[in-house]
């Protein structure tokens, strides 16, 4: 869905600060948007056009597929009603509810529920940004400003056409209004009543006549006042009059002599001025052993509060202790650089979490770029980055988060004892970009060669969807997952990315709703165990193309998957022969409407293998070098067509 109509037709350039300009709607936002209306306009005729005039009679009703589209209409509970979507296929599952009710025009009724100044009215739909109201007023107001409430919610500053407080008697007894709801406001179209306006301009005036009176009045003070001022007999260039101590005269004081009389601190000002902050040397020395932990926290509060961009040069920066740091404004954001391998940022020992970012909104971010991210945790305990963002009702407005250049690893070596157990876990974080990031996790120093811990966790809960996850030319080595895939996480995208060494490249735990949409293309998967695998049996929309898997491990396959509507074309499984059990790609059971299509499989015992349990799988135009089973097929209704060549 693309951004809410909010968003694209916002006032001011940033959202809600007049500072940043008028706005001028872009033409492929607004294409975006309108197309997200005819897609759940299209979505809910397809379905026959569901109505139901209660959510306990549509929640009753699951015998439907899962993403047909329904709407509710006349539920005396009027925050029941609007659009939902099934989740879950047929008999089982549940409704969610995916967007307001399409109408232009809501009516409201004020019958005097509330007092003159505080309405509060009842809609028989939901109000929303997107939907004109129409109100009757009971009372004639006699106070300013005038706040209104629909179906019991926060109460919403009533403002004029022109953006001002409504005037005592602006609005008067059997008046019928016109508006919008724009965020804490009630944006009028139609305007107060004109007797209102004009008592507040003969207000106004009065108030005026009075200023200027006192302003002459002033003015004469302040000469009275200069012509006593006791000036020094000479001034010195680029220097400013203070009062001295004893209020008897004015003295020349430098810049530096005024900050200081003042309490500033002219650091702070000169970073200001700079607008960015270097850990190196701003905030302090650092304690024994290059221990930066305090002037790191320091740090942090620049970059995060003051709006401040973060660089750390090259050199060793130790942090001995977890941070937490929670945003407290939308678009906060916390950007931080290096300048490439020798930048050595290390958490050292057995903490929770390096750092823990708290998001206030999906308007907030995280930006690390250019350096290595160390550790010397041997537990597998530590993550060095753990983002937390609260739920949001259209995720893919969220700001972009970015890695970038960033190596993750042991502070002892590549692949040996320490290591992260999570490099970053996100939680309903949306809009991740990885690119050219390396995951080092621990190596046969530990007794485990498959290595350990979940380099990266994108997790999230039932309800609550996280979209949009990109990895593009990441290198992943010793791993139990490379990525972890958690529930009602959407939109995953593997390009060009190397997995080497672990035991699953992607995995996607059984049991999990709402994971839609996992692409891979032109990866490397070299993985102990499987490369993908899919064991939810509602996962959906998988597609992998244009990757190489190297098979070459007893009872190792490629891919395992218990999904539905997936293809997997055009790639390459290579064995070596003769590891028993192995295959390219194992279909298990609750698998459906998949195509396996133009793959080439080599030396190994069997290309793909169909469970009991899976069904219409179409397997067609595949070549097969020495394999000694092309295809096993134990499911129902699967179509196995002819080799080539």
């Amino acid at each position: 869905m693309a951004d809410t109509a909010n968003i694209v037709y916002r006032d001011f350039v940033t959202y809600g600060v007049p500072s940043s300009g008028k706005n001028k709607p872009k033409k492929d936002e607004i294409r975006r948007l309108l197309t997200g209306y005819e897609a759940i306009i299209s979505a809910f005729t397809s379905n026959g056009g569901l109505i139901y005039a209660s959510k306990a009679a549509m929640d009753a009703d699951l015998a439907r597929p899962a993403n047909s589209m329904a709407w509710v209409l006349g539920d005396a509970i009027v925050a029941n009603n609007g659009i939902y979507r099934k989740v879950g296929g047929v008999g089982t599952g549940s409704w969610s509810r995916a967007a307001d009710l399409p109408f232009s025009f809501i009516t409201a009724n004020d019958v005097g529920a509330g007092t003159a100044n505080d309405i509060q009215a009842t809609t028989s739909i939901p109000v929303s940004a997107s939907a004109l109201v129409w109100m009757n007023v009971f009372e004639a107001n006699t106070a300013s400003p005038v706040t209104v409430s629909f179906n019991g919610g926060a109460p919403l500053t009533i403002k004029t056409n022109t953006g001002n407080n409504v005037a005592a008697g602006g609005l008067v007894s059997g008046m019928i209004i016109l508006g919008i709801v724009s965020g804490s406001t009630f944006r009028l179209l139609n305007d107060q009543v004109s007797s209102a306006i004009v008592a507040a301009a003969e207000a106004a005036q009065v108030a005026s006549e009075a200023a200027a009176t006192s302003a002459a009045n002033s003015a004469a003070a302040a000469a009275a006042s200069a012509a006593s001022v006791n000036l020094p007999a000479s001034l010195t260039a680029n220097t400013m009059l203070v009062t001295n101590p004893g209020a008897t005269a004015r003295e020349d004081k430098s810049f530096a002599d005024v900050i200081a009389l003042l309490g500033l601190d002219a650091r702070y000002l000169r970073l200001t001025s700079r607008g960015y902050v270097d850990l190196s040397t701003d905030f302090g020395a650092p304690s024994a052993g290059s221990d930066f932990t305090n002037p790191w926290s320091q740090f942090l509060d620049a970059c995060l509060f003051d709006a401040m961009k973060g660089e750390i040069p090259q050199g060793t920066f130790n942090i001995s202790q977890p941070m937490s740091r929670t945003c407290t404004a939308p678009f906060q954001s916390l950007t931080i650089e290096g300048k490439g391998r020798q930048t050595l940022l290390n958490f050292r020992g057995e903490i929770n979490a390096g750092l823990t970012v708290n998001y206030l909104t999906v308007l907030n971010c995280v930006n690390i770029s250019r350096m290595n991210i160390q550790t010397d945790s041997q537990s597998g305990a530590l993550s060095a980055f753990r983002l937390i963002c609260p739920a949001h009702p259209d995720p893919a407005a969220a700001e972009y988060n970015i890695f970038d250049d960033v190596v993750f690893k042991g502070i002892d070596g590549y692949k040996t004892a320490k290591h992260f157990g999570t490099c970053v876990y996100s939680f309903r974080v949306n809009n991740m970009n990885f690119e050219r990031c390396r995951f080092y996790g621990p190596g046969a120093a530990i007794g485990d060669g498959n290595g350990r811990g979940n380099q990266v966790e994108l997790q999230s809960q039932n309800g609550d969807y996280a979209v949009k996850y990109v990895f593009e030319k990441c290198y992943f080595s010793q791993f139990q997952n490379a990525i972890l895939v958690g529930p009602y996480v959407q939109g995953l995208v593997l390009d060009g990315s190397d997995f080497v060494g672990g035991r699953a490249a992607v995995m996607v735990p059984a049991g999990q709703l709402a994971n839609d949409g996992l692409l891979v293309t032109g990866c490397h998967m070299n993985t102990r165990e499987v490369g993908i695998e899919v064991l939810a049996t509602e996962a959906t929309s998988m597609e992998v193309n244009n990757t190489f898997f190297i098979i070459d491990k007893a009872n190792q396959v490629g891919i395992r998957t218990a999904g539905y509507r997936w293809s997997v074309q055009n790639t390459h499984f290579e064995g070596q022969g003769s590891m028993p059990g192995s295959a390219g790609i194992h279909v298990i059971s609750g698998a459906h409407h998949g195509i396996i299509s133009g793959n080439q499989y080599g030396y190994m015992p069997s290309g793909n293998v169909l469970n009991s349990g899976c069904h219409d799988i179409k397997v067609l135009n595949n070549s097969y070098d020495n394999v000694v089973t092309p295809n096993v097929n134990n499911g129902t209704n699967n179509a196995i067509g002819i080799a080539t060549a």
